[in-house]
């Protein structure tokens, strides 16, 4: 399945497109905790086969298992091992397409063994790349974030950090080092690498699957909240933009969105609306932590919001030369301004220029106008130690037609 969602400019429509689809179904989930898999219904027996195959999988044992008596399908087995799969983000050594499977007929499995895809050395190999890009993560992690803080951060890391993977084969893109360490994945992927880390940071965490597509829910005090990773990184747009629309959100606000998710499986409701129009849903920018307070921009301008006084502030308003010019006479609906902090100082850009603020004075100042080509805009920048690296472009598919590098506190 695809999702395509159109961006509307003040004059017109521009239309860009946002892929999710595995290319093989997931037909099932269940919410994994240390011991069981409640939330999907299982029964006691269907779960104590169930961590038989996780201690498989854990120590790469591919030895034949007897299940005769548990009067298994072939689907029925597949469900089973499925849920495993797709909720056991650091197995991701067990092959996620194929299973053995010995029967005497569809309706009656008489055992089964795990297939591997990488071996013990290999996965360890792959696990010391996967913790460096785990560790880089974990060091901006704040003691003093609610988990809503923690959310909003991982997502949008994941999301600046990884593409999607839109090429043929039916293994790259599906665990959680093909998206952490390739930086290419499809939902599966995405899913399950935000549930790794709400894993590590003790947040509840489960992936929701429907006939094509793979999200997260997440539990945040009492109630659960959708997560879409995949549907909020805009494919081949520009490297740093983030979008936040499918970000803790309730069941009616998934349901009714403009194009709705697939009908899916679970056994946990998400009925608070809290986050439904929060701060974040019309900024497209990855948000950036400083003293108490994630600075973005949208259409309006730069603003910064406080979880502590749940208030947000408008910094700085956009005029008609900071936006961004689509075609003749018409504008970007969104904003590509991003935002680095730096110092203590906030940097972020206009289609023109690099603007910043500083929080100890209120002030805005412009901290570079670089020269610019003919149609040429500012649709993205990055931080690499102290140089603010600007990307310059007549479009979006060639945003780094031309770079700057502006040195900060030169």
């Amino acid at each position: 399945m695809k999702r395509s969602q159109k961006i509307m400019s003040l004059a017109a429509a521009a239309v860009m497109a946002f892929s999710c689809a595995p290319s093989m179904a997931v037909d099932t989930f269940a919410h994994a905790d240390s011991t069981v898999y409640t939330a999907g219904g299982f029964s006691k027996k269907e779960i104590t086969l169930m961590n038989k195959m996780k201690e498989l999988i854990k120590n790469y044992d591919g030895s034949e298992v007897n299940i005769e008596d548990y009067n298994l399908s072939c689907d029925d087995l597949w469900t089973l091992y499925n849920a495993v799969i797709y909720n056991e983000p650091s197995m991701y050594q067990a092959h996620p397409g194929s299973i053995y499977v010995n029967y005497e007929s569809e309706d009656h499995v008489q055992s089964f063994a795990i297939n591997f895809r990488y071996n013990e050395r290999r996965k360890s190999a792959m696990q010391a790349e996967i913790d460096e890009f785990v560790d880089a993560l974990m060091a901006g992690v704040r003691d003093e974030w609610t988990d809503a803080e923690k959310v909003l951060y991982v997502h949008d890391y994941i999301a600046a950090e990884c593409d999607y993977y839109s090429g043929k084969s039916t293994l790259k893109g599906r665990n959680i080092y093909e998206a952490f360490v390739k930086g290419s994945s499809v939902c599966v992927g995405y899913a399950m690498g935000f549930q790794y880390i709400m894993d590590l940071m003790d947040i509840p965490c489960m992936c929701v699957t429907s006939e094509t597509h793979i999200w997260n829910m997440v539990k945040l005090g009492d109630n659960w909240y959708h997560v879409d990773v995949t549907w909020d990184d805009p494919e081949k747009i520009t490297e740093n933009l983030v979008f936040h629309e499918m970000l803790l959100l309730s069941e009616y606000a998934l349901d009714n969105y403009s194009e709705p998710h697939e009908p899916w499986d679970y056994g946990m409701t998400a009925d608070s609306n809290k986050y439904d129009n929060f701060f974040w849903l019309d900024s497209a920018s990855q948000m950036t932590y400083s003293d108490n307070y994630w600075y973005y921009t949208n259409l309006g301008g730069l603003y910064r919001y406080s979880f502590k006084t749940e208030k947000e502030e408008l910094l700085y308003e956009f005029s008609e030369d900071d936006v961004w010019k689509a075609d003749t006479g018409k504008y970007w609906s969104i904003s590509f301004g991003q935002v680095c902090e730096s110092g203590g100082k906030i940097y972020f850009n206009t289609s023109a220029k690099i603007k910043c603020y500083d929080p100890k004075t209120g002030k805005i100042s412009i901290a570079c106008a670089p020269k610019l080509q003919k149609g040429q805009q500012i649709f993205d920048i990055s931080l690499e130690d102290n140089r603010l690296l600007i990307y310059a472009g007549t479009g979006l598919d060639n945003t780094a037609e031309k770079t700057f590098a502006f040195d900060i506190g030169k």
